[in-house]
């Protein structure tokens, strides 16, 4: 996604950490799209997403219902990554 102009920040992350990259083959040329796990620090209120113009939904969920919204099965092994890194890192 490409973005002109100012974008406000919403949201200030801690420590992270890459848990992973999913590939997205299209008729375009192949991109990488990387993964992280993060601790968030701040979450301001959402903002107009200046590319649409509109005021997208933000709904934090409980990691054990992330798959009843991304239905990506390769993902199951970065959000296992995920886990480990909070579980080591807990605060």
């Amino acid at each position: 996604m490409k973005r002109f102009g100012t974008t406000l920040v919403i949201m200030v992350i801690g420590k992270n950490k890459m848990i992973g990259y999913y590939e997205v083959v299209s008729d375009k040329p192949t991109i990488y799209q990387l993964r992280f796990a993060a601790l968030l620090h701040e979450l301001k209120s959402q903002t107009k997403d200046p590319a649409a113009g509109v005021i997208n939904e933000r709904k934090l969920i409980e990691p054990n219902e992330f798959f009843e919204y991304v239905q990506i099965k390769n993902y199951r092994s970065m959000l296992d990554e995920a886990a480990k890194w909070f579980e080591k890192i807990k605060i």
